[in-house]
């Protein structure tokens, strides 16, 4: 997982791959017949920095348009979060001491430019995104990596220490492939003084279904297809991407004036007419969780396991998650649902009043009442963090433990929580590849994020940082697999952090449009058929 302040904007949205059958409805975006041009108009909230892969490409603009213009090495098939799946690499393989991944490159790809796709602008573009990437803090998929060329179509990329999650972070879009030698004739280098920014957020350089025709960074962004792509060519000759609260969403896609809404939550969703719409719905990757400071001098009793039981099984799980609305499920660890090392639902915490309140008895006298801080400007898959606060205080106050609310503004809580002065709070984690490695630097004790925050502390439990030390060295799948619930069972019974739930994603579309979401790699207009 990249390294990531506690004042990061993210905000995930779905991913789709969109399969659209017959005529669209509605006005100026119908498509004019399976054989003449057809226009795919498509809502959504901008969010975005920058369409540079290398500078943007993590926030859901950026990935929705580098998503159809550029193409990774791998990709994430959302049935099967297990592994990557072929893309501009037909396929690559792990050395035994998982220090160096092997990618073997597709034959007769093109750019949009005609020019041919080589080693060279792998290599290029990922030590562009590493030299370059890093000075905005969005080269982090290559931190620790060196990429290299065997000859014009394999590519090797080593890792100092193992490193088996390579070819799974090669899916995400900060590690888009770029045309070096188009962009080198706009300023581009593989070092920091490179000066194709500009150009790469106007134009584009990519062998993706689309390329870039123009962009309005407050209105629109229009995409043509790329006469040159090497795989299935799409079905829409234009894509024009709309700026557009959700309520304009919501609007548009029930009277036809848009065939996809990207922004609309779950709970609005639910309000809409099936006659009219079509609402899907599925668990993202993203977390809602709940953490527990591990220092007494800032929570009294926060170093008793049966005060921080009292407090995992007295919360409504199953009431939470419905909270949430469609398509969202509980959590069971730091590691999502469907992901290698992901602990089975049934190992899930669930509600227990019983257990709770004789599990705060045995605290004794004294229990304090617990202030719960949450930012109150932070909108998560469309989700407020008020909702969640409420029932967590509701819930525990039948336990026996008073609960007060402090809702701050994001930078309020960032510093606070920085400092290590919160004894309790709820925050979510937006997701971006399918692989522990990105949640590890997040949620492990001496990772140097939320636990050391947390005042959970390497040497406080050593069966812990045994536990740790074991899955960071596992390398095969199987090995990964097991150390990884090993240590989420670990944690989980230590009751610092409380896994919630991962949100619904949701797309609201025309009724000609039928979409399934992918949790990672967003809107891929180049599946349209």
């Amino acid at each position: 997982m990249k390294p990531r302040a506690r004042n990061r904007s993210l905000m995930a949205v779905a991913c789709l791959a969109i399969l659209v059958c017959g005529a669209c409805a509605g006005g100026q975006s119908s498509p004019q017949g399976k054989t003449g041009p057809q226009t795919l108009i498509v809502d959504h909230n901008f969010q975005y920095d920058d369409l540079d892969p290398a500078v943007g490409g993590v926030v859901p603009t950026a990935i929705i348009i580098d998503k159809s213009v550029y193409d990774t090495l791998m990709v994430v098939n959302p049935r099967d979060l297990s592994k990557p799946y072929p893309s501009l690499a037909i396929s690559f393989s792990v050395s035994a001491d998982g220090k160096a991944t092997t990618f073997h490159l597709r034959h007769g790809v093109k750019f949009a430019s005609g020019n041919p796709l080589t080693s060279a602008d792998v290599v290029w573009s990922l030590t562009r995104l590493d030299k370059f990437g890093s000075i905005g803090g969005q080269g982090w998929p290559m931190a620790g990596l060196t990429a290299s060329a065997l000859d014009p179509y394999t590519v090797v990329i080593t890792s100092a220490t193992p490193n088996p999650a390579v070819a799974m972070t090669m899916t995400i879009m900060n590690a888009g492939i770029l045309d070096s030698v188009l962009v080198k004739q706009h300023g581009g280098t593989d070092d920091p003084h490179d000066k194709a920014e500009a150009f790469l957020n106007s134009g584009s350089a990519g062998s993706g279904p689309y390329q870039i025709e123009s962009v309005d960074r407050t209105s629109q962004i229009v995409l043509k297809a790329n006469p040159n792509y090497w795989g299935p060519k799409p079905v829409y000759s234009t894509v024009i991407v709309r700026n557009a609260p959700p309520a304009t969403e919501r609007f548009d896609v029930q009277d036809g004036q848009a065939q996809v809404a990207i922004d609309i939550s779950s709970q609005d969703a639910a309000s809409m007419s099936s006659s009219a719409v079509n609402v899907s719905s599925v668990p993202s990757s993203d977390q809602f969780y709940m953490i527990v400071t591990a220092s007494p001098s800032v929570l009294p009793h926060a170093d008793d396991q049966n005060f921080r039981d009292a407090i995992r099984y007295g919360l409504d799980y199953q009431g939470l998650v419905a909270l949430a609305g469609k398509g969202a499920v509980q959590a069971t660890g730091f590691i999502p649902n469907g992901l290698v090392g992901a602990l089975p639902l049934s190992q899930a915490p669930h509600l227990d009043l019983a257990r709770a309140r004789a599990d705060l008895a045995l605290v004794g006298a004294n229990i304090p009442t617990i202030k719960l801080e949450y930012p109150t400007d932070r909108v998560f898959d469309g989700l407020s963090m008020t909702p969640f606060a409420t029932k967590i205080q509701s819930d525990l106050k039948a336990v026996g433990i008073t609960v007060n609310l402090e809702a701050e503004p994001q930078a309020v809580y960032d510093e606070r929580f920085n400092a290590g002065d919160v004894q309790m709070s709820i925050y979510s984690n937006s997701a971006d590849y399918p692989d522990a490695t990105d949640f590890n630097g997040f949620y492990l004790v001496g990772s140097g994020s939320d636990t050391t925050s947390d005042h959970w502390l390497p040497g406080m439990d050593p069966s812990i940082d045994d536990l740790t030390t074991a899955a960071l060295a596992a390398t095969t799948p199987a090995d990964r697999n097991s150390a990884y619930q090993a240590l989420e069972t670990a944690m989980n019974s230590k009751a610092y952090f409380d896994w919630i739930l991962q949100p619904g994603k949701t797309i609201v579309s025309a009724k000609s449009v039928h979409a399934t979401e992918n949790p990672f790699t967003y809107v891929d207009f180049g599946s349209i058929t």
